[in-house]
């Protein structure tokens, strides 16, 4: 059990022999209702049967989500913005025009991204893409000249 995550102890009886299980989970999505399905970390309680989820799960549900809809993790759209392009929120901002408060909230997994910024994103893993749409005039070669 990640403790940094969860108590150590249950919240309703307050012992600690709380253990972890992973468990499909399936819940309504959207206005049609869709089910989606997700592999959850459940808490559970061995003195008193209580059981819980915590933020992993919430987590889960959203990259489910994420998946149902065809659009990129907040894990992944985080990957690209710090590994591959090796940029900050607000040098992602200046680069690209996608607001910093935005990108904070979808790598948070507070908000999903519209096709068209998941789209962008997507296209930015190619180095090329992405030094030909950065607005500060191409992060990968910083002296050279700004096409016309």
């Amino acid at each position: 059990m990640n403790s940094a995550l969860t108590p150590a102890y249950c919240p309703v009886c307050k012992s600690a022999d709380v253990h972890e299980t992973v468990e499909a989970e399936s819940f309504p999505y959207g206005e049609d209702g869709v089910e989606i399905s997700a592999n959850v970390p459940v808490l559970r309680c061995k003195h008193c049967g209580f059981a819980y989820t915590d933020q992993r799960a919430e987590k889960a549900r959203h990259s489910a989500v994420c998946a149902h809809m065809g659009l990129l993790t907040p894990e992944e759209i985080l990957h690209i913005r710090k590994t591959v392009l090796n940029m900050s929120r607000q040098e992602f901002h200046d680069a690209f025009g996608l607001s910093s408060a935005s990108v904070e909230r979808w790598e948070n997994g507070k908000l999903f991204q519209n096709a068209a910024a998941d789209t962008l994103i997507r296209a930015l893993q190619d180095p090329a893409v992405a030094d030909r749409l950065d607005r500060r005039g191409g992060y990968c070669s910083p002296s050279a000249p700004m096409a016309q």
